[in-house]
């Protein structure tokens, strides 16, 4: 019964804030491995973070960027950036 109490108490502040702070303490924890995997010459386990990027416009350059999603979505940091502000 509680949980459905928490909900229900939840207003568009709280859960913008509530979010806001469970993406910042997934991103920081992505950040961790990452600097772990580099400190310990774990670099495969680091390559498996990555995911591909391409340029999009035809202009650009194709790069290799740092998984920051969940579940199926790819997100680099600039896109966690972005949503972090929209989040504050």
């Amino acid at each position: 019964m509680s949980d459905i109490k928490n909900i229900m108490e939840l207003d568009l502040d709280n859960l913008k804030g509530r979010q806001r702070d469970a993406l910042k303490i997934h991103a920081l924890k992505v950040l961790k491995l990452v600097s772990n995997c580099i400190e310990n010459n774990r670099f495969d386990e680091l390559e498996s973070m990555m995911f591909s990027s391409p340029a999009g416009d035809g202009y650009g350059v194709d790069n290799m960027c740092i998984q920051f999603g969940w579940g199926d979505d790819n997100y680099d940091i600039s896109e966690i950036v972005d949503k972090l502000r929209g989040l504050s």
